[in-house]
């Protein structure tokens, strides 16, 4: 019995695609349940004037989910937006991105924290989604999805309507923090400018431009 369930986690997380979205979707629905079940965050959340006391924080307070709503949200945009973005990139690069947007987002608060004395902790997928969010804008621009399969919304606008949610997120606690919450998203941006995609080069749009201008000054 061992053996067939051990067989079957295998098959589920490396046969086909996206093996890295499924690992990562999968501890955090453990920890989920156990967080659900103990009533305690284990000391997983990100609290900004405990970084250097708990410096694993900066990772692992995305597995910290508020309710089963957030955690069904959030596990569908993560199913969308990282399966995209493993397919783009491969499961390597991937999972650095995904593991430098975590670091970054949390970062951005704490550098909020040390200008504006203010922060919030911080727990759950939004901040780094967002920033994935962001990454997948720049790669896959003018393409359009469902969002959450109910209204239709351009990539470019999925992007800032994520900027903002982050933004106003923050910006009722303090000016600079909100500021700094989008370091984040300003990493997640990089990213996808700077990293092609594992069938080409992929540049976002103002980049072609200026490639195609100095091809033809060339020629």
């Amino acid at each position: 019995m061992e053996r067939s369930l051990a067989h079957r986690v295998r098959t589920f997380l490396f046969t086909g695609f996206n093996p890295a979205v499924k690992l990562i979707l999968i501890i955090h629905l453990v920890f989920f349940l156990i967080t659900a079940i103990w009533r305690t965050g284990f000391g997983l959340a990100f609290q900004p004037h405990y970084l250097f006391q708990r410096p694993w924080t900066l990772l692992t307070y995305p597995m910290l989910n508020t309710g089963f709503i957030s955690m069904l949200l959030s596990g569908l945009w993560w199913w969308f937006m990282g399966s995209a973005m493993e397919r783009f990139w491969g499961s390597k690069r991937f999972i650095v991105a995904w593991i430098a947007l975590v670091a970054a987002s949390a970062l951005g608060i704490w550098l909020g924290f040390l200008i504006s004395g203010s922060y919030q902790i911080v727990l759950g997928w939004y901040l780094p989604l967002a920033a994935l969010t962001v990454a997948w804008s720049v790669t896959h621009q003018g393409q359009a999805v469902m969002l959450y399969g109910l209204i239709p919304v351009k990539s470019q606008w999925l992007a800032w309507i994520s900027i903002a949610g982050v933004f106003f997120g923050y910006v009722g606690t303090n000016f600079f923090l909100a500021l700094c919450a989008l370091i984040g998203c300003g990493v997640g941006y990089l990213f996808g400018v700077i990293w092609p995609g594992r069938t080409g080069v992929h540049f976002p749009r103002w980049r072609r431009k200026i490639r195609e201008i100095r091809l033809k000054r060339v020629k």
